[in-house]
């Protein structure tokens, strides 16, 4: 009997990456000793869900290893992940959540998994804070605001930064919530609790301007806010701000 042509490199990649992500379901390729295959699948799959695990703690301990496990499975086996960096494979996990319409995870599960992966990725990486240029006791209200490059406003419908094992929602509250992450100067990552009006300070401010008028802008969006409240108040808030280095200090 003649004998087949050898598989070619296209197919042996497509065999050996889809033995890796379900090997279970995929036969390994015929050319590749059985004993390597398995120390390949090994590793791939440690690496992966350590990765995740480190990533999204609170996640995986809410959920309870088993479906954890699952859920991790599921990812490695069906996601076409467009990044080929490490750092990047929280946000794909992300976008696995919130595209895959298979999954039985409860609602807020996406909304935690992003809490969780914007205080690492804050933590990692990101642009510089400015070293010059700035004056960090300037007067907010008169001089041009700068808002720290590494500051994320975030609004959920979930309080996500309360959930854990013990305390797990059943239902959306009724308001969201505000929360501000910022990495401070001493590279700590912290949430500052915030509200619709402080997120849109933030908003006018960031897009360059002093206080005063930022707060001018907001009293012509809220006429019902009376103006003197709102420019107290809006002082305040910038004061807060800034000592949350969520502001930097005004340009110089």
């Amino acid at each position: 009997m003649p004998q087949a042509d050898p598989p070619g490199f296209l197919e042996v990649q497509r065999a050996f990456a889809a033995h890796l992500r379900n090997p279970e379901r995929n036969p390994p390729p015929r050319d590749v000793e059985p004993r390597r295959m398995r120390t390949y699948v090994r590793l791939f799959h440690r690496n992966i869900a350590s990765f995740l695990d480190n990533g999204f703690p609170v996640a995986k301990s809410v959920l309870g290893a088993d479906r954890w496990r699952g859920l991790v499975q599921g990812f490695f086996d069906r996601h076409a992940s467009e990044t080929p960096y490490f750092l990047d494979i929280g946000q794909e996990f992300m976008a696995f959540l919130d595209e895959d319409t298979s999954l039985d995870v409860p609602d807020w599960l996406v909304e935690l998994c992003h809490f969780e992966w914007v205080k690492r990725s804050l933590g990692n990486a990101g642009p510089e804070i400015p070293g010059s240029g700035i004056d960090r006791n300037g007067d907010l209200l008169s001089g041009q605001v700068v808002v720290s490059p590494l500051a994320r406003p975030l609004c959920y419908r979930y309080r996500v930064h309360e959930i854990g094992p013990d305390r797990i929602p059943e239902d959306a509250p009724g308001a969201p919530t505000w929360l501000i992450a910022c990495r401070r100067r001493n590279d700590r990552v912290h949430f500052v609790a915030s509200n619709a009006l402080t997120h849109r300070l933030l908003e006018v401010v960031a897009a360059g301007g002093s206080g005063n008028e930022a707060l001018a802008s907001l009293a012509a969006e809220f006429p019902r806010i009376d103006p003197g409240r709102l420019r107290r108040e809006g002082a305040e808030i910038l004061g807060r701000l800034r000592d949350a280095e969520v502001l930097l200090g005004v340009r110089v």
